[in-house]
């Protein structure tokens, strides 16, 4: 069956699901396929509201984030019906089929704020299994094993107080290696190691990459995949993107600098004549890719693959595309 995740309100999750090749009522008119109206239409199943501040189910302050599928562990194109979903102190993982919360953890401090989750797949004891990592307000990374329930480790990107981690992205042929986008305005990449079972040794992050666009907080990060190698920022400034080359990252090491791209976005009144504020990204598929612009109103889809086509090694420096 096919689902939907929708952040409707901002403080539950709304799970739909798509009628597509259900039963029809005797007498139902049949909707031709080449209509395709069955693929955008969806009946809401589960409203879950899981995030609330002490179980308390009139609270209406606490936002969900962040909403992510956990990949299929022996086939990371497909994802299985389990959602993490982060916002407030905690963080879920929900049972889309029943609707049912499978794991809850919750942060001691009642003042952290859950705004990134992103998962990866590792090899642990010879058997694939799935990794969860969180980022918030509190400006640490936490890394979770749902399968055994357990939360192995934390560390601090960033020394300085009141840096919150506002995204998290994993890549793609690297499952160790994470991306990280801070409200200072870097963004960082890190090999966070393999964790060895069952006391989860093994672990201890270390930055390969550090980025510093210059435009302000970095709202959110998007890797396109490893066939394409591009890395997006959006920030308080525009959306600026880079094409890492994993071969460069190894073999470089730190002195690594891959050249900065600024996509220009469609401009709009209420920027006031400034680049927009983009702060949400997402990745349709390895040359597609969403944005959003703080008070546009809209959501722009556009194929990063024509969009960069002209681009060299020589002339990605300074190089602005539309």
């Amino acid at each position: 069956t096919a689902y939907e995740i929708l952040r409707v309100t901002g403080v539950q999750t709304w799970l739909f699901r798509s009628p597509a090749g259900t039963k029809r009522a005797k007498g139902d008119k049949k909707e031709e396929a080449g209509e395709g109206r069955d693929n955008f239409n969806y009946d809401p199943v589960h409203f879950i509201r899981s995030h609330s501040k002490n179980n308390d189910p009139a609270d209406i302050q606490t936002q969900i984030w962040e909403v992510v599928f956990e990949p299929d562990a022996q086939d990371n194109n497909k994802t299985t019906s389990h959602v993490a979903t982060c916002g407030g102190n905690s963080i879920c993982i929900i049972d889309v089929n029943s609707g049912t919360v499978l794991m809850k953890y919750k942060h001691k401090d009642i003042k952290e704020n859950f705004y990134t989750l992103a998962w990866t797949t590792l090899t642990l004891d010879d058997e694939k299994t799935n990794i969860l990592a969180s980022g918030g307000i509190r400006g640490e990374i936490r890394m979770f094993h749902p399968k055994n329930k357990v939360c192995f480790h934390e560390w601090r990107p960033v020394d300085k107080k009141n840096t919150a981690v506002n995204s998290l992205v994993f890549h793609t042929s690297q499952p160790a290696w994470l991306f990280c986008g801070t409200n200072d305005g870097v963004v960082s990449l890190w090999d966070v190691g393999t964790p060895s079972l069952p006391t989860y040794d093994g672990v201890n992050p270390k930055m390969l990459l550090k980025l510093f666009p210059d435009y302000g907080d970095v709202y959110n990060i998007a890797w396109s995949g490893h066939d394409s190698n591009w890395l997006l920022a959006g920030t308080a400034a525009g959306l600026v993107g880079w094409n890492v080359e994993a071969a460069k990252v190894k073999e470089q090491g730190s002195k690594y600098r891959p050249m900065m791209v600024d996509f220009l976005l469609p401009e709009s009144d209420k920027d006031n004549g400034e680049n927009p504020i983009v702060d949400s990204l997402a990745v349709v598929g390895e040359w597609s890719i969403v944005a959003k612009c703080a008070l546009h109103g809209l959501i722009y889809l556009w194929d990063l693959k024509t969009t960069t086509k002209s681009l060299t090694e020589d002339t990605k420096k300074d190089k602005i595309t539309e």
